[in-house]
This record gives structure tokens, C-alpha cells and sequence, in this order.
């Protein structure tokens, strides 16, 4: 569903349970994303608050309701491929290790799958994982549509020809695989509640002890202009 224009609107301005509404929206596909694409829990768990402690600091800027979503898939892949050196152990691959299937070759599907370019790799798993068009992977792979489309093309040949019979029943596996890392709502909330309110809490008070501190000048001001002039204000 998309973000109510209202609660955006308030996220925006900096209001704290707004912001948390707009980011758990976010969160549970970032979290996909980030543990998909790099196949490490450590890698995946910095990716995801790397990318949205860097959403909350870009809150003020999105422009519409679309924004926040669009933004988080873009920056997920972007910091995905900047941890592209930190290979994961095939067996313990976050696409193997939860994997409702006991054909040994199925992780050599995965590992395949990994060797693969970054684009091609990210156009299938998003394809078959979050069931993308081509126009969204375009969007978040910032690409052509073409150019999206040829990327899933070539990587869907490579791993056709290795998974011969097994490609259908391999590629289903890693879907299944794919949507079972969706975290609980219990852990976006805690997860996003903590990252906002420790971002936001402080510079409300900062906002807080600055308008103090002008009603205090005012004040003073006030004050003094009475003391010495006190016709002026009678």
C-alpha cells in the first residue's frame, strides 16, 4: 500500500511517529534486498542500517509518497554493490541456509547464481524475489528498461543451461527462499523506533532549547527596554 499523504506529510516536518510509519514501510524490503543480494548476515544487517539511517537524514527531501520506497531500493543496491568484495560461505548463503529443499545441487544453483555480474545477478533474484517489471528494476538498478530487460535475459540463460530440468523447481526454491528473509513486524518496529527516535530526539531538542533560549533574548530585551525606558512601553 502506498504511504498515506498525511503521515508523510507530518515525517516530513520531523514527526517522530510519522517518520517511524514511513520507515517500517521501507524497511522489511531493504531487509530483503540487503540479506538477498549479499547472502551474509553481518553484510546484510550494515546495509540495512547504513541505508536507512541515511533515509532518515533524507526524509526532509523526498518529494512525494513514492519517494521514500524508490529511495531505499536505489541506495540498497548501490551499497549492496560497494560490499560486493565480502563474498558469502555457500553454506551458509542466506538463500541456502533457509531453503525448503534437500537437492544437493541446488546450492550449487545459488553459487552459481553469485558468479554471475552484478546486474544480472540483481535482475533475476528481484525478478523472481520481489516480482519486479522490468521498469521497476530500471528504477532501482538505474538503468534502461532494455538494458534491465537483457541483464535478466543473460542471467536467466546462464542459469537455465546449469540447472537443465531443475532450473523451474531451483528458481522457485530461491524465491520461496528469497520472501521467507521478510523480517517480523515485531523486528521493523523495534528496529526502526530505535534508529528514528535516536536521530530525531536529539535535534527536537536542540529545536526545543534554541526557541528557549530566543524567548529568553526577547525577555531580556523586553526587560531592559522597560527598566530604561519606561515611558516607551507605558
Amino acid at each position: 500500500m502506498p504511504i498515506d499523504a498525511e503521515v508523510f506529510r507530518r515525517a516530513r516536518k520531523g514527526n517522530i511517529r510519522a517518520a517511524i510509519s514511513v520507515l517500517s514501510d521501507c524497511y522489511p524490503q531493504v531487509y530483503r534486498l540487503a540479506y538477498a543480494l549479499s547472502g551474509r548476515d553481518d553484510v546484510g544487517r550494515g546495509i540495512v542500517k547504513f541505508v536507512m539511517k541515511r533515509g532518515l537524514k533524507q526524509l526532509a527531501n523526498w518529494s512525494d509518497e513514492a519517494a521514500p520506497m524508490r529511495w531505499c531500493q536505489h541506495h540498497t543496491l548501490l551499497t549492496v554493490r560497494r560490499a560486493a568484495r565480502y563474498e558469502p560461505d555457500v553454506a551458509h548463503d542466506t538463500l541456502v541456509r533457509g531453503a525448503q529443499t534437500d537437492n544437493a545441487y541446488y546450492a550449487a544453483f545459488i553459487r552459481a547464481l553469485r558468479s554471475l555480474p552484478m546486474q544480472q545477478r540483481e535482475a533475476f533474484l528481484l525478478t523472481h524475489g520481489e516480482e519486479w517489471d522490468s521498469r521497476n528494476l530500471a528504477t532501482a538498478m538505474d538503468c534502461s528498461t532494455e538494458a534491465a530487460a537483457n541483464h535478466l535475459k543473460e542471467a536467466t540463460r546462464s542459469l537455465s543451461a546449469l540447472g537443465g530440468q531443475f532450473y523451474s523447481t531451483f528458481t522457485a526454491h530461491m524465491a520461496q527462499t528469497y520472501k521467507s528473509l521478510t523480517p517480523s513486524e515485531e523486528l521493523v518496529l523495534t528496529n526502526v523506533q530505535f534508529g528514528v527516535k535516536r536521530y530525531l530526539w536529539p535535534r527536537k531538542i536542540l529545536r526545543l532549547l534554541e526557541l528557549i533560549l530566543v524567548a529568553t533574548m526577547v525577555a531580556a530585551i523586553v526587560l531592559f527596554v522597560w527598566k530604561v525606558y519606561p515611558k516607551l512601553i507605558w
